[in-house]
């Protein structure tokens, strides 16, 4: 239980804030660990039009910060 615990604490450190929740929601870290696998995964047809639907969307606007875009893109 605690290295569980551990593991399932780094998961939720390392996460963007916006995963943060759905990442807490889950019980055990292998569970958070194939939630986040099942959505980021490289191969899946869902990951490839969330990217595609994310590089789409991601504009910059004059004044922005350019290294916050840049980081954003990569």
């Amino acid at each position: 239980d605690a290295n569980n615990n551990k593991a399932l604490v780094m998961l939720i450190s390392a996460v963007y804030n916006d995963l943060t929740m759905s990442v807490t929601s889950c019980d055990t870290a292998t569970e958070a660990w194939t939630h986040l696998a099942g959505r980021f995964d490289r191969d899946t047809g869902n990951m490839s039009i969330a990217l595609f639907r994310s590089l789409t969307n991601l504009r910059y606007n004059d004044g922005d910060d350019l290294w916050l875009y840049l980081d954003e893109f990569h």
